[in-house]
């Protein structure tokens, strides 16, 4: 009896008579069991930011983050459902999503992610697509798809990139993988091969797809059709894609004009889900550069490598970008050293 009694006063149960005992020990036996489990359990794992009010006001304090593991129901562009390991269901407003870490439904996921790794995109897209297909949740399948995305951006196939994206975005994309969407941010270069897709998009009815054109086609002979468009897509009903209109608008501004919208532009990328902001900061690096503004330039340059390692090859190249900047400078001893972080970002863990 002391053992129960004890085992009572512990869990706010006096353990008395034999019916008692009845219930306590399953219930007891239950909750230490599931405990076990939910350690063992392989669960994916969720960083959220703040409410999505609070998220809209531009602030420089760090904002809070939450963080939840558990297994993930449901994730679209309205909601994140998660089932905890302590059986709770949380269900919260996707647009605060800021990472997630999956439990890949099969192993393949993994496989492929190796060749992506590597840099080996052409491999990895169809590895990818094959272990997509295998019996992995829709919510699972958009990810997969992001990271297709990005892979066919990195090999500089946009066009592929482009048309993939829009089937993700169309399947109710939850808002931070809008951060893969393939929009210029740095170049004012159209390439000949891209031309004729970029000229389809611009003419869609698609919102995803208009603003891809409108990115693609700014600087081109359709430019004024690719503003106004720009103008427009900032009413657009997807939030994000009117946040990344606003932002792509930006690229229009004259140079000489930089240091006087600076202030803006850093207010705006910090109302951004943090994901979002990677393209931003490209832009913001690459004007920096262009008006000799060196070390503005590369400490944004450095900001990318170090909030967006995850996409490694746009985080090396924002460190090589500054390279040459700094060898530019006559700082090259200041360049050598960044060359660790260069290859370890060109070679990540997995």
């Amino acid at each position: 009896m002391t053992f129960l009694y004890l085992l009572g006063r512990f869990f706010g149960e006096v353990v008395l008579d034999y019916r008692q005992r009845c219930v306590v020990l399953p219930a007891l036996l239950c909750w230490f069991l599931g405990s076990n489990l939910a350690a063992q359990q392989k669960l994916d794992w969720v960083q959220v930011g703040p409410d999505v009010p609070k998220a809209l006001e531009a602030t420089w304090e760090t904002p809070a983050k939450t963080v939840f593991e558990g297994r993930i129901k449901q994730l679209d562009g309205e909601q994140l459902v998660i089932a905890l390991a302590d059986g709770q269901v949380r269900t919260l407003d996707s647009r605060r999503v800021e990472t997630v870490r999956p439990e890949w439904a099969n192993d393949q996921v993994a496989a492929a992610q190796v060749l992506l790794r590597e840099g080996k995109y052409q491999e990895g897209i169809l590895a990818i697509d094959e272990a997509r297909k295998a019996g992995v949740p829709r919510w699972q399948q958009r990810f997969l798809i992001a990271e297709m995305v990005w892979a066919a951006a990195a090999s500089g196939n946009n066009r592929t990139a482009g048309i993939l994206f829009v089937n993700m975005a169309d399947s109710n994309a939850p808002a931070m993988l809008y951060a893969d969407m393939p929009l210029v941010w740095a170049s004012k270069q159209l390439p000949r091969a891209l031309r004729e897709q970029a000229e389809k998009w611009l003419s869609s009815v698609k919102d995803t797809e208009r603003l891809l054109g409108a990115s693609w086609m700014l600087f081109s002979d359709q430019g004024e059709k690719a503003k106004e468009v720009l103008t427009e897509l900032q009413s657009s009903s997807n939030k994000t894609v009117a946040q990344l209109a606003a932002a792509q608008a930006w690229r229009t501004v004259p140079p000489p004009q930089t240091l006087d919208e600076l202030r803006n532009w850093y207010e705006f990328r910090e109302t951004l889900l943090p994901p979002l902001r990677l393209g931003l900061t490209e832009f913001i690096a690459d004007r920096l550069a262009s008006i000799g503004e060196t070390d503005l330039a590369i400490g944004q340059l450095v900001r990318i490598a170090n909030e967006h390692s995850y996409r490694y090859h746009r985080a090396a190249g924002a460190l090589q970008s500054a390279q040459q900047l700094l060898k530019r400078a006559g700082r090259s001893e200041e360049a050598e050293r960044l060359n660790p972080w260069i290859e370890k970002l060109k070679k990540p863990e997995a």
